[in-house]
């Protein structure tokens, strides 16, 4: 499951901590059903510390809420207090951390080798097929036309590998790191120098994405719950990040624990968030972006980001390398044997008892590896643009539902709401920037494709939609929930008084 909300340091909750351990000693079974007053009767700890504790417990075992018929909150926990998914979870965290921290080390050491095995290892072998051709020259034994003509050939081909070997130098030291020799390529305002180096990595690795914020999502969510009179519900989540019920339920029992939330139920069963404490203010605003969901599409990035000519340039010259490298391993051309050849003796006369290393066996694994991440990248693609198209899909049908307040859908407009959005993935971040959102929806919705019906039903069962039979047949897609929660947070936010906001008179500085 996606990670929506980074969790704060848990230095801060050892107190809470305690508690909940304190409930779970007192409250053990294999499944575990719980009212605020069972906890505190069973632990002995007052209401409030009982709150808070099943609040913890609910997010750390990945418990739910429901309502009683009498309007009382219970906290469920199917699983008890065992983590059947924590093993899985735990190795893959691990290798998460392990994965950022040594993939900026990784990037920076293979942008200097890839410099040296294209760069460097295109030299060494014009180089070498530079002296073969004037060491078989040398042997030759024919007439002075002959000599002639094959002169006259050399010169051309001499100054061909010497133009070649020219311009690879200055390409090293034109598009090299130097910080003093780096020439700038003409660039248009605002866009970013480039190098050549940076064209190769981006071919293997991908483009550069923006530095991505891990407290983004938590501060888009406390200036929105702060702008709405700090009374939110599972919807204002929903359609603020794109997620499912479930998520957005385990979201705001965090944000409770974290900034002492409370959670209340009215007659309509509705689940209800406030947040008072996070209301009060010195006059200090937020520039947090608080638009919904679909208001921020998912693009799917290019495979390289770079020219045409970029990428040609490189897959040439490491096509040149690992063609070199395969002749080096078949004729052994070891250092030692590259000396023999200098010398006069032919390529099927090399002695075979070694292995190039150098020559050989490098070059190839590492033109090998250049070729096979982006060749990876492009087969595993398929399943990032799987998600983007599900994830803008969701995006639509949650501006249907909350931008325009249709809490009653029918099934073939939620089909082509959802097929329409996902397209969006598409485009790139200079033609949503350039406001084309809307002709190219315009576009794909004329040529529509029927989204499977199982895609359908994941969408309305994690926004817990019913299908709804009407009188004539059709079908419509009802999301009550909402609907119910919409209206109770509305007349929550009319009743809550406007002195949360004010921190009162200053009676010390």
């Amino acid at each position: 499951m996606e990670t929506l909300l980074e969790p704060l340091d848990q230095k801060a909750d050892r107190e809470i901590i305690t508690w909940a351990k304190t409930i779970q000693k007192t409250t053990a079974g294999a499944s575990v059903d719980l009212t605020v007053s069972d906890a505190a009767t069973r632990s002995g700890l007052p209401l409030e510390q009982s709150e808070k504790a099943l609040n913890w417990l609910l997010n750390d075992f990945r418990g739910r809420l429901a309502v009683g018929e009498a309007g009382d909150l219970i906290y469920r926990f199917p699983q008890g207090y065992t983590k059947p998914w924590k093993t899985r979870e735990t190795f893959q965290e691990l290798m998460q951390r392990l994965w950022k921290v040594a993939l900026p080390v990784l990037k920076t050491a293979l942008k200097i080798w890839i410099l040296v095995v294209i760069v460097l290892y295109v030299l060494i072998f014009l180089a070498i097929l530079v002296g073969i051709f004037f060491a078989s020259k040398s042997r030759s034994d024919s007439s002075s036309s002959r000599r002639s003509d094959s002169g006259f050939g050399s010169f051309v081909l001499f100054r061909v590998l010497f133009e070649l070997i020219n311009d690879a130098a200055w390409a090293m030291f034109w598009f090299g790191p130097g910080p003093t020799r780096s020439r700038k390529i003409r660039q248009k305002p605002g866009r970013s120098e480039r190098h050549f180096y940076d064209d190769v990595h981006s071919f293997i690795f991908g483009p550069p994405g923006p530095e991505e914020d891990p407290l983004e999502n938590r501060k888009r969510l406390l200036a929105y719950i702060r702008a709405h009179q700090g009374r939110v519900v599972v919807g204002d989540i929903v359609a603020l990040l794109g997620c499912s019920n479930e998520q957005a339920e385990k979201i705001l029992t965090r944000l409770s624990i974290d900034y002492e939330g409370e959670v209340s139920v009215d007659d309509q069963g509705s689940i209800l968030f406030s947040f008072p404490e996070l209301r009060k203010t010195a006059g200090v605003g937020s520039d947090m972006d608080v638009s919904m969901s679909w208001d921020r599409p998912r693009s799917v990035p290019p495979l390289t980001g770079n020219k045409t000519s970029s990428n040609i340039i490189a897959i040439a010259l490491n096509s040149f390398n690992f063609v070199m490298s395969l002749v080096s391993l078949w004729y052994h051309l070891t250092i030692k044997n590259i000396g023999y050849l200098f010398e006069g003796v032919p390529l099927s006369q090399l002695p075979d008892q070694s292995t190039a290393l150098f020559l050989g066996v490098i070059p190839f694994l590492f033109s090998g590896l250049i070729f096979t991440i982006p060749l990876f990248r492009w087969l595993t693609r398929r399943k990032t643009v799987k998600k983007a198209l599900y994830a803008n899909g969701v995006r639509g049908v949650l501006q249907e539902i909350f931008g325009r307040l249709r809490f009653r859908i029918p099934a073939p407009d939620l089909s082509a709401v959802f097929q329409t959005n996902s397209q969006i993935a598409f485009m790139s971040e200079k033609q949503l920037a350039a406001g084309k959102m809307a002709a190219h929806a315009s576009a794909r919705s004329s040529r529509p494709r029927k989204v499977p019906d199982k895609v359908i039903a994941e969408v309305t069962l994690d926004l817990e939609g019913d299908l709804k039979i009407n009188d004539d047949g059709s079908t419509d897609y009802a999301f009550e929930r909402f609907e119910r929660e919409y209206k109770s947070v509305k007349e929550l936010r009319q009743q809550a008084s406007q002195s949360e906001t004010e921190p009162g008179d200053i009676v010390f500085q």
